[in-house]
């Protein structure tokens, strides 16, 4: 009797084991993507929250009395005179193109220019949790768009010392005050009103209303 080969293809059994090893590559390369896509897109939301902050490089800085600390950008300067003042804080921030933000604490003097002052335009922020506004205000008493400074108020009508946030601490809190103010200045100190759509397109402005909103206690 002549004997049959059966060379026509793989046994029940090799198949099986085929389609068994196919299956289990394929999974495992499922698990592969599914972990690599995942972790891309824990990385990715990381990266993006990371670069969305407005402070992302900032340094921080706490007054000496009345311990609030605040943020403010890296290539700025900062002048702290507050050990020559009487139980308040005496600080300035120097931007760019003449840019100066003052803060300071305790009892002070604090006078609108002469002729008054009218608030062109109050924009609002948060100080401290607290609601305010950053005021910008013009010298006399029609709007002419030109801002002579601009004062961090609890008002978005009055901009008098009395509208101030009051000092939290003991060392300054007996009447005292927390003024916030930014503006430009000549090389002599002297004031230098800006056009409203010059001084909200400058980027120093943007991070002083930044600066008043990272402030903590």
């Amino acid at each position: 009797m002549k004997k049959i080969n059966n060379e026509s293809g793989f046994s029940a059994v090799e198949l099986i084991l085929v389609i068994a090893v196919i299956a289990l590559l394929a999974v495992v390369g499922w698990m592969v993507y599914k972990d690599h896509h995942k972790t891309s897109s824990t990385t990715s939301k990381t990266n993006s929250a990371t670069t969305s902050s407005p402070y992302l490089g900032w340094a921080s800085y706490t007054l000496s009395k009345e311990k609030l600390t605040f943020k403010y950008p890296t290539i700025w300067t900062i002048s702290d005179s507050t050990a020559s003042t009487d139980g308040g804080d005496s600080v300035v921030l120097t931007g760019s193109n003449g840019f100066k933000m003052y803060i300071s604490t305790g009892q002070f003097d604090f006078s609108l220019p002469l002729g008054g002052a009218t608030i062109d335009t109050a924009v609002p922020v948060t100080f401290t949790s607290n609601p305010g506004f950053i005021d910008l205000y013009e010298s006399g008493n029609q709007k002419t768009g030109l801002i002579l400074d601009t004062e961090l108020s609890k008002s978005s009508t009055d901009v008098s010392l009395s509208s101030f946030f009051s000092a939290k601490y003991a060392a300054v809190s007996a009447n005292g005050k927390i003024q916030i103010g930014m503006g430009y200045q000549d090389s002599n100190g002297n004031p230098v009103p800006k056009e409203i759509s010059a001084l909200q397109g400058d980027i120093n402005y943007k991070d002083g209303i930044l600066l008043v909103k990272s402030a903590t206690y």
